[in-house]
């Protein structure tokens, strides 16, 4: 038993790469980096006005790449920044916007193409398992490095 679940986590693993891979080959596609194009989709998801912390939080991508990422964004007329006390939001400009929606909406509305090919059932167990492990692991995780 314990030989079929590495060999499952090593399937997983393969296929949470891929999926990596396929948003990579979409991004090199559409000329942007890595981060331009999960910096573009954040924004696009959280909404208007949400700050580089949000963005790392959403993308699991560290502080420095973001922040060197947006001050591009900024420099290039995608992205412009609005202090609100101590907070500093992000906003698409009128150039971001246009990206966003040429490069953004067709990858969510392939992602929920893709889920759409999944019936009610297959898309709940596919999530509830997703959650299971990702919860598990998370545990153990802060378990085996909280010592």
């Amino acid at each position: 038993m314990a030989r079929k679940k590495s060999e499952a986590l090593r399937t997983y693993n393969e296929l949470f790469r891929k999926e990596n891979e396929v948003y990579h080959q979409v991004a090199d596609k559409l000329g942007l980096s890595d981060s331009a194009f999960e910096i573009l989709y954040a924004i696009y998801d959280a909404g208007p006005g949400c700050t580089q912390k949000d963005i790392c939080i959403f993308m699991g991508i560290p502080k420095q790449t973001v922040n060197s990422s947006v001050r591009k964004m900024v420099q290039e007329g995608i992205l412009r920044t609005e202090q609100a006390g101590k907070t500093v939001r992000l906003y698409f400009t009128d150039a971001g916007e246009a990206l966003a929606n040429r490069c953004i909406v067709p990858v969510q509305e392939a992602e929920e193409a893709a889920f759409e090919q999944m019936n009610e059932h297959e898309c709940a167990e596919f999530l509830r398992l997703q959650h299971l492990y990702v919860q598990s692991l998370q545990t153990l995780l802060e378990k085996t490095f909280t010592k």
